[in-house]
């Protein structure tokens, strides 16, 4: 089996973020690392702003935190910069507004990179998953559509084990339904045909 193009990996948002900086000697690896982060600013300030950052641009953002606006300002934003380039691990909780909303301007912008890409959901922490029920299945809905290989780590206590063992694996050893069965708590939801996949 021959290795997978993979060497990028994408985090949205807080959960995906936290997740990474626990992971030691994430810097070692041969992965080019990208960010997608939302930040509040200081509503106490005069001039506060709230901003979307790709990696260490900063894009002030003063639409409401709403899918649609968020969705319509990351489409524009893509395709001023190159955020998924080439194929890549993304990584993100489902749940958030922001992954939701990168996840559809990038289909929606047409990005072949995403359509090569693996997507790798973290499950919803406590009663957030029970809230965006709707959200999460159009977003699931969309990754299915498109045949975008999902998988899903559902037990947060092993996440990180989860996550570090995904980066960590070439694709040379174990193919994307193969992974499934080395890593505890790992649910493959979407993908395409094991003969297409490499």
């Amino acid at each position: 089996m021959e290795k997978s193009t993979i060497n990028k990996l994408l985090l949205i948002g807080n959960h995906a973020l936290s997740i990474i900086k626990r992971i030691k000697k994430i810097d070692d690896l041969a992965l080019i690392m990208q960010t997608l982060m939302y930040n509040t600013g200081d509503p106490f300030l005069d001039n506060f702003d709230n901003f979307v950052q790709i990696d260490t641009i900063k894009h002030s953002y003063k639409n409401a935190y709403n899918f649609d606006d968020l969705t319509s300002f990351l489409k524009l934003k893509f395709k001023e910069n190159a955020i998924l380039d080439s194929p890549a691990l993304v990584i993100g909780n489902p749940s958030e507004l922001l992954f939701q909303s990168a996840l559809t301007a990038l289909l929606e912008n047409e990005n072949k990179a995403i359509k090569s890409s693996i997507i790798i959901l973290l499950y919803p922490i406590g009663m957030v998953g029970h809230d965006t029920r709707k959200e999460l299945s159009s977003l699931i809905y969309l990754l299915k559509k498109n045949a975008v290989q999902t998988l899903l780590i559902r037990n947060s206590e092993t996440e990180i084990e989860a996550v570090h063992k995904i980066i960590l694996n070439d694709f040379s050893m174990h193919s994307i339904y193969e992974l499934e069965n080395h890593i505890e708590g790992l649910e493959h939801l979407i993908g395409k045909p094991k003969e297409v996949l490499f």
